[in-house]
């Protein structure tokens, strides 16, 4: 298992993901909780597969986003898509 990447992940997700107050405007909740949906998505990606590099899996999710982005022609899946990109592109930078 690749705890150090998962220890990375984690402390993002703690320092920059944590819960938003209730006097955040809506649209600021909704990206975040794109984001942290992505994080998620990610480390149970890494947690279930154990033999495979962190990096590969974040890319492979990047590449996902990118081709649901392309294929939506929802202005609200583009959102969660691209915000769940820029999260993994964060992430990979975290790792790598």
């Amino acid at each position: 298992m690749y705890d150090e990447a998962i220890q990375k992940i984690l402390k993002y997700e703690e320092e920059f993901l944590f819960e938003p107050g209730p006097h955040w405007p809506k649209k600021s909740i909704q990206e975040h909780a794109y984001a942290r949906w992505a994080t998620e998505e990610i480390l149970l990606t890494i947690m279930d597969h154990p033999f495979v590099e962190p990096d590969m899996i974040v890319e492979e999710f990047i590449i996902k986003m990118e081709y649901f982005l392309h294929i939506s022609g929802n202005t609200t899946a583009n959102s969660i898509f691209t915000i769940a990109e820029n999260t993994a592109e964060d992430i990979l930078g975290l790792i790598l």
